[in-house]
């Protein structure tokens, strides 16, 4: 599941969050398929996250809410309901 190809961006720093707002969908760069997931702060709609792993599962999920709370704390997650989200 985890691999070196996994990417995490970041573009927003020392900011007050509220509420992380998780999204995905499927891009596809030549003839790979990857996951785009995103996170935005909930009030100021800074991107505080941006993951490319080549999968969706609750375990991916869960690492990119990892990444995200140790860079800005634990906060409300909110989605559009997926199972793959914890």
């Amino acid at each position: 599941m985890e691999s070196e190809r996994d990417l995490v961006l970041w573009t927003s720093t020392n900011i007050r969050v509220t509420a992380f707002i998780m999204d995905e969908t499927v891009i596809r760069i030549g003839s790979q398929h990857f996951w785009l997931w995103i996170c935005i702060e909930s009030v100021r709609n800074f991107v505080l996250g941006i993951y490319f792993p080549e999968e969706r599962n609750i375990l991916v999920a869960e690492k990119f809410d990892r990444i995200l709370i140790k860079k800005y704390g634990k906060h409300s997650v909110y989605t559009e309901g997926g199972t793959w989200y914890p």
